[in-house]
């Protein structure tokens, strides 16, 4: 596999609420969008029984993924900390913005957040992003993950944000 640029990827999170912990939820998206093989826009999930934030700023159409490299450097809240560093997020290469419809003015988006019309083809997918600070339940969860990606067949690194995008899957976490 390919060296991740963290600097410029793209990162979209699987989680609803970035101040609740980290939850089955989660994984069940993760799951949710491997079987479908694109990761959808709102419009395209009301049958999939997927739990979403009641507000959004993406409205029905748009799939919000955010950047480690802010635009502005506005500190601590920009889309990544918020959303990344708190929980399960796919990494989506950079060659998305050649060939993906992006978002040229949205109405209210964090520092370093685009959005994407419609959906993204889960070819475009080049890891997971996981904070992992080695409590137990996170391991568990780092298993049902691991789970889920070798009964896709796929065999993607799971890299820690926490520590400076260590890969901790499959390196570490097979080692202890």
């Amino acid at each position: 596999m390919e060296k991740i640029d963290f600097e410029k990827v793209y990162y979209h999170t699987l989680k609803t609420n970035p101040y609740d912990d980290m939850s089955e939820d989660e994984i069940y998206k993760l799951e949710s969008i491997l079987e479908s093989k694109f990761i959808l826009a709102r419009k395209y999930l009301k049958d999939k029984n997927i739990i979403l934030c009641s507000f959004n700023f993406n409205g029905s159409d748009y799939i919000s993924l955010s950047r480690k490299k802010s635009k502005y450097k506005s500190g601590l809240s920009t889309a990544y900390n918020t959303y990344v560093l708190n929980g399960i997020s796919i990494i989506l290469s950079e060659d998305i913005k050649k060939s993906l419809k992006f978002r040229k003015y949205a109405p209210i988006v964090m520092d370093g957040e685009v959005q994407v019309k419609d959906k993204i083809p889960t070819s475009y997918i080049c890891g997971l992003s996981y904070p992992y600070t080695n409590k137990e339940e996170e391991k568990e969860q780092l298993r049902e993950i691991t789970y889920i990606l070798k009964r896709h067949n796929l065999k993607l690194p799971i890299y820690n944000p926490l520590s400076n995008n260590e890969e901790i899957y499959p390196k570490k976490f097979l080692k202890g």
